[in-house]
């Protein structure tokens, strides 16, 4: 039935701008929660580029050009997804016209203050992670119980940092409390 077949591939379409939309959320609520998840995306690329696991060494360090690549992204990507979205029909008439005024209204803040937002971002993360790396080393030579919790050391396998080792503590606050004193990989 050529009527189903329709209905089919609209729905299909419907959920494939509601994953995209899902992936980068924080580009269509406000603008304090586009800095906090663009900090927080830079923050794990910096990492990934600090220890090696970019490819194309020099040309992976994101804080080549992040405030005009966030203005491209928005250009290229954010605006037409918001606009798809507003289109298809899925969201009351006023939620669709949100995600592209909210668009819109990140986007030409992003112009205005991104420069200095960005300055200020790579600089403190630069210092946190260059914090983070002194304190491994410090707590490299301190005595063997330093990444141990009651004696038992705990591991995380390879979650994209160096140190694998985390305390207890940490996850019970996460509310992830395990029976065994080692944590698999599979749980990151």
């Amino acid at each position: 039935d050529p009527e189903a077949v329709e209905v089919r591939l609209r729905s299909s379409t419907v959920m494939e701008l509601m994953m995209n939309a899902a992936d980068v959320a924080h580009t269509l609520q406000s603008f304090d929660n586009f800095v906090k998840w663009n900090k927080r995306l830079y923050e794990e690329l910096h990492e990934a580029y600090e220890i090696g696991r970019c490819a194309d060494g020099e040309e992976d360090d994101p804080s080549k050009d992040w405030f005009g690549n966030q203005l491209g992204f928005y250009e290229i990507y954010i605006l037409p997804l918001a606009r798809k979205l507003r289109k298809c029909g899925a969201f009351a008439p006023d939620a669709g016209e949100a995600f592209v005024q909210n668009a819109k209204n990140i986007c030409r803040r992003w112009e205005y203050e991104g420069a200095a937002i960005t300055d200020r971002m790579i600089e403190e993360v630069k210092r946190e992670y260059d914090e983070r790396i002194s304190g491994r080393a410090a707590a490299a030579q301190d005595p063997p119980h330093a990444n141990e919790v009651e004696g038992k050391k705990l591991s995380i396998g390879s979650c994209g940092s160096e140190d694998h080792s985390i305390p207890l503590t940490s996850l019970e606050k996460a509310g992830r409390k395990k029976s065994s004193s080692t944590i698999e990989s599979d749980d990151c």
